[in-house]
Formats: C-alpha cells, structure tokens, sequence
C-alpha cells in the first residue's frame, strides 16, 4: 500500500498557498464544498478550480 501525504481544507484555512502546500509534498486536498451565493464562496471555488492539476 502507497501512502500519500494530503491536507483536508476547510473554510477556516482562509487564503491557501497552494505553491508552498506544493513544495511541503502535499499530494492532495480533501475538500468540502457547500454551495450557495456569497461572493467569497464564488471567488474560492473559481481559485480552487484554477488550481486543480488532473
């Protein structure tokens, strides 16, 4: 079995940066994504998106 090194992210974490989780050796993210209509969910989800590498 491979281990691989992650993060669970939340809303608390606020602004995330993504290129030193990168270079930590983090591998994934786990996210929760509740979905409604305040701007500062909109902009999150369009980062995280802008983010995912598959």
């Amino acid at each position: 079995m491979t281990k691989r090194k992650g993060i669970d992210v939340s809303e608390q974490l606020k602004d995330i940066d993504w290129d030193k989780v990168k270079v930590d050796g983090i591998q994934f993210a786990m996210l929760r994504i509740g979905i409604n209509s305040d701007t500062d969910t909109m902009k999150n989800l369009r980062v995280m998106f802008k983010n995912v590498n598959v």
